[in-house]
């Protein structure tokens, strides 16, 4: 591989600053999110009301089975990203090349393992899982293998997204992600109105992953013409990944107690249809951790090149900026979630939805407002090289929800596990940002002057303006007006109090070149 070959597409543009850059790829990041939460939000109640609430369980069982993918890929995908954003920078496209074929490796023996897996004991699988009437039951075992395959293409997938998000192309990166929501949420809706069955619903996730995984492959031949699709396994190469990954890997599967697991048990617990009632709210809420993703997932690679670059006051003050960030994205939305929670799903589903699901929509909006304050550190944890850190602290959290996940699941159902998560969020995210804040030597009072107070001064203008607001939501159009007003109120507020002049500049610097280089053409970053 040579540098001439690959380096006009790989590089990042020349003269925008670190801020600038985190600025520009986070708003990539949630302009993509959007439109999938927006998409979301429009397709859930039909899919709902057509396919009856026991079967849209069986689909959101394939959806929870098939978030395992960051448990069975080892942590690969993370640890190629950090590797190659540290080389990246250096030019050294040979050893990117290594890795990446290596890393392919053991997400192919991995998908193989886990189809082996899945397919040899769906029918126990299915018997434990999905309860119900004998419609339910018959589609066990195919919402079993079809997320057994979706697994394996998730697996794949993360590797060429690693590639993508360490040369820092989030253009790319939500462009796919908008490419797969658009299969997914509006070929569902397409099938049902051409009165396919539900088996067809549930194939769409796993045919939305595999075009996805093709665009991936073919923007990486572009991107890096060079590149070799090839798996290798090579031994020094394979200690480098998996040593990095297995700490990776130790965190994601006790993240996966959290964030999976409570579903797996109400499943286990309760009819099927039991499940939507919170998998629907977890959707809902999980969208302000995914906000804080497209934040965290920015940061990574520059995070990774300032520690490999030993910059330490850079490193801490893109620590405070990104810790600004987190609130400011995701605060809005949780207000909106908690405050009109009840006029939400009586709107969007129905009343009798709302009856059930209002408390734990509130209980895990809640819940994720704790965990978000938690991404920044674990991302810089791992980095910055220590991987360890972040999975000893989601290995707490794993271990304290899950204590009361078994405790309140049994007893309460969803209300139960949305107390659980809430729980182990309030326990273990304040322990965590203390470490990480040691390590990079920043106090609480910076973090707090710095970064969390401005954003929570907004929060609370928004938060009566909504509550001012409730009484007058009765239609899903005011919802939306009220909703929207309150995000706006919040923005313009932050923007004013919260975001600094620098800020404001890089943006609209950022904003402008995006613009400028979309107008003449492909790609974004080309010098």
């Amino acid at each position: 591989m040579t540098q001439s070959s690959v380096q006009p597409e790989m590089a990042p543009q020349s003269g925008m600053s670190l801020g600038g850059k985190v600025i520009g790829n986070v708003s990539f990041n949630v302009v993509g999110q959007a439109y999938v939460a927006g998409l979301s939000f429009a397709v859930v109640p039909y899919l709902v009301h057509h396919l009856g609430i026991g079967p849209y369980g069986v689909v959101a069982l394939v959806v929870a089975l098939g978030g395992f993918a960051s448990l069975f890929n080892f942590g690969i995908g993370r640890s190629l990203s950090k590797h190659v954003a540290e080389l990246h920078w250096r030019g050294d496209e040979r050893a990117i090349g290594h890795l990446f074929q290596n890393a392919l490796a053991v997400a192919l023996a991995a998908g193989v393992l886990i189809i082996a897996i899945g397919v040899g004991f769906r029918g126990p699988l299915a018997r434990t899982l999905v309860h119900g009437d004998s419609t339910v039951q018959s589609l066990g075992g195919i919402a079993i293998v079809v997320a057994t395959l979706g697994l394996l293409a998730s697996i794949v997938m993360d590797v060429f997204a690693g590639m993508v998000v360490a040369v820092q192309r989030f253009e790319v990166y939500s462009g796919i992600n908008i490419l797969i929501a658009s299969i997914w949420q509006i070929g569902s809706v397409a099938v049902l109105r051409l009165h396919f069955t539900v088996n067809a619903v549930i194939v769409l996730p796993l045919i939305a992953t595999l075009i996805g995984t093709a665009a991936y492959v073919l923007m990486l031949r572009r991107l890096m013409p060079s590149l070799s699709f090839r798996p290798a396994m090579q031994w020094q190469v394979l200690r480098q990944l998996l040593t990095f990954s297995a700490a990776i890997s130790f965190g994601n599967a006790s993240t996966m107690l959290v964030h999976r697991s409570d579903r797996l048990m109400i499943a286990h617990y309760y009819p099927i249809a039991a499940l939507p009632f919170y998998a629907i709210p977890y959707a809902l809420s999980e969208k302000t951790a995914m906000g804080v993703f497209n934040i965290t997932s920015a940061i990574f690679p520059s995070v990774s090149e300032l520690a490999s670059q030993q910059q330490a006051e850079r490193l801490r003050t893109l620590y405070l900026r990104s810790s600004k960030f987190v609130p400011l994205a995701a605060l809005p939305v949780t207000i909106v979630l908690w405050v009109l929670a009840r006029p939400i799903l009586a709107l969007w589903i129905d009343p009798t939805f709302a009856a059930q699901g209002t408390l734990v929509l509130q209980l895990l909006a809640a819940g994720f407002l704790i965990n978000i304050f938690g991404h920044v550190p674990l991302a810089t944890a791992q980095a910055m090289g220590e991987p360890w850190l972040a999975a000893e602290f989601a290995f707490l959290d794993g271990a304290v929800s899950l204590l009361f996940f078994v405790v309140l699941i049994p007893r309460y159902g969803a209300a139960g596990a949305a107390i659980a998560f809430a729980i182990g969020q309030l326990a273990v995210v304040p322990l965590l940002v203390h470490a990480v804040n040691r390590r990079l030597g920043v106090t609480w009072k910076t973090l707090v002057t710095q970064s969390y107070w401005r954003p929570l001064v907004c929060a609370v203008a928004g938060f009566v303006f909504l509550l001012i607001c409730r009484p007058f939501v009765f239609s899903i159009w005011r919802l939306m007006i009220f909703g929207f007003l309150s995000l706006s109120v919040f923005g313009l507020i932050a923007l004013v109090a919260a975001v600094d002049d620098r800020e404001r500049s890089e943006f609209r610097l950022r904003l402008n070149i995006a613009v400028g280089h979309h107008l003449s053409g492909w790609p974004l970053y080309r010098r």
